[in-house]
């Protein structure tokens, strides 16, 4: 699985679960040796597993789900996050 939305480092310290439908996307195995891995840590690899993940779980739903950790994670990260997702908004 690859996180999308939040990576470790982000909630790093924190209780959030990131290990959810609304973050995480398969890729093909090997690790960081795949070259899918690779690719899903790039810019342009994050917003199409973001598309990934929107096209499947919808946009509300993630949308939602990243407004639900406003209470554990810093107002500044949850904005970050938000942004990431706004160019898919309306479909």
């Amino acid at each position: 699985m690859h996180e999308a939305i939040f990576t470790k480092g982000v909630v790093q310290g924190s209780s959030v679960n990131i290990d959810v439908e609304t973050n995480c996307v398969l890729v093909h195995p090997g690790g960081t040796s795949s070259k899918c891995h690779r690719k899903a840590q790039t810019k342009e690899g994050r917003r199409l597993c973001i598309a990934q993940i929107i096209y499947y779980v919808g946009y509300n739903s993630v949308r939602q789900w990243i407004e639900s950790l406003s209470g554990q994670l810093s107002p500044v990260t949850i904005g970050e996050r938000l942004s990431f997702i706004k160019e898919f908004e309306d479909g």
